[in-house]
């Protein structure tokens, strides 16, 4: 995702976020503002195992130029999910509580 891509991000929107080299899927919850940017996302495993943590904060650079950020973060902190694996998730969502 782009500067523009990850500052225009509304709540509940599927992401994968990378995490010590993994990618992983989440739902983002809202912006933190502050000298760092930061965001509060959910990320899918955690969200099933009793007792985790819902969300977790997660720096996102966008206090950088837009060009800085898109030369040095655009492809390695957060990208969108594809069309097909989130009808994937629409379908498995509807066979469940159906």
């Amino acid at each position: 995702m782009n500067y523009q891509q990850v500052s225009a991000l509304k709540k509940n929107e599927r992401i994968e976020v990378c995490e010590n080299g993994k990618w992983k899927k989440a739902t983002f919850q809202g912006f933190i503002n502050g000298a760092d940017p930061a965001a509060w996302i959910a990320y899918d495993e955690r969200q099933t195992v009793p007792g985790s943590i819902i969300a977790t904060k997660v720096y996102t650079g966008l206090q950088f130029t837009e060009e800085y950020w898109n030369a040095q973060y655009k492809n390695s902190i957060f990208r969108s999910i594809s069309e097909e694996e989130l009808n994937a998730e629409l379908l498995e969502h509807m066979e469940a509580s159906g």
